[in-house]
């Protein structure tokens, strides 16, 4: 007897994004086997749901179609659905994306759906390269739609989509720690969908600081702070709040290498902004930030990062640990960095 069942699911699964186009949770519901009269797949409250025994019985029935479908579809709204099937449970087809692509730049597909799918999808997949990617590619095709021109003639895509992407890695980096391609997708629309935004990157300065706060070992959520001070001006003011808050984190959770990364960072941007005006005065040495002419706020800087970490190697208030090892490796790159500066200069 030929198992239906595949087939059903489809259907059920179907039905589920026409009855309800505010989805915007899903997940696998534990369930050993299947209860009589009772859909395995679930709508309640825009949250999707699939019974665990249900999942491979509807995967590998809507991959079997979809790949034998897939040299001569004829029906677009089958191929939708059969990739949608396939995509919640594994998003990293990147087979399913293409056909969708496809359908989308045929005019088959709105690509709004997509990013209502992918948006889905990592509710449940929250680290998925390829959702993100397709994500990117979705929002690159509708991006001139959202084009808006200022009256002295530069160009801005201020729109809801820059804080819908933000909320949603947000979300993504929420659910997985270390979620580098969460971070990387925040970088990307920054970068792309509100360029030159200095507003905005302030603002992401001050709500990106309590989830580094919660999430101190973890180095994606410091990276993406280096990008945002990258991205503006250098400002003593700024840099020397990042100390303090670098500084007392480091005080309060020891032990966690990003955040000696991160200081790492500070200091070389910071030397390199407070070197700035030797740009006037003599200019910077040929294929490096150092200046050809000394700042005494440099000599300060150097000093403060100095005492900062021989306080730690020295503190006796515990027994050795992973902070003052961490400590002594931080003394032993500024040395260095130091060093090879003094020699360029002298």
């Amino acid at each position: 007897m030929t198992d239906t069942r595949g087939a059903r699911l489809l259907t059920v699964l179907w039905q589920a994004f026409q009855k309800d186009p505010f989805i915007d949770e899903f997940g696998y519901i534990p369930s050993a086997a299947p209860e009589i009269n009772r859909s395995p797949i679930i709508l309640r409250g825009h949250k999707l749901g699939v019974e665990s025994w249900a999942v491979k019985i509807l995967y590998e029935y809507a991959s079997n179609e979809f790949f034998r479908l897939k040299k001569c579809p004829s029906d677009p709204r089958l191929m939708i659905s059969l990739t949608t099937a396939i995509l919640l449970v594994n998003p990293d087809v990147s087979t399913a994306w293409n056909a969708r692509k496809t359908l989308i730049t045929s005019g088959k597909l709105d690509p709004t759906n997509d990013r209502k799918l992918s948006m889905i999808i990592l509710t449940k997949h929250p680290k998925s390269p390829e959702t993100f990617t397709h994500r990117r590619w979705v929002l690159n095709e509708s991006k001139n739609s959202c084009l808006t021109v200022s009256t002295d003639g530069s160009t801005t895509y201020t729109t809801p989509d820059t804080s819908a992407e933000l909320q949603l890695c947000q979300l993504a980096a929420d659910k997985y720690a270390n979620n580098y391609n969460a971070w990387a997708h925040r970088i990307w629309t920054m970068q792309n969908l509100s360029p030159g935004n200095y507003q905005l990157v302030r603002q992401e300065l001050v709500d990106t600081e309590s989830w580094v706060t919660r999430h101190v070992s973890d180095h994606s959520g410091f990276q993406y702070r280096q990008f945002l001070l990258k991205e503006l001006p250098v400002s003593a003011d700024l840099l020397k709040q990042e100390f303090e808050l670098i500084e007392r984190l480091m005080e309060q959770f020891p032990g966690h290498e990003s955040m000696w990364y991160h200081r790492k960072f500070l200091f070389t941007h910071s030397c390199a902004g407070d070197s700035a005006e030797g740009d006037s005065r003599g200019g910077r040495i040929e294929g490096s930030n150092i200046p050809t002419e000394r700042n005494p706020r440099v000599d300060e800087l150097i000093k403060t990062e100095l005492e900062f970490t021989q306080r730690l190697i020295d503190d006796k208030s515990q027994s050795p640990t992973e902070q003052s090892r961490l400590a002594l490796r931080h003394l032993k790159w500024f040395q260095h960095f130091t060093a090879s500066a003094e020699c360029i200069l002298n």
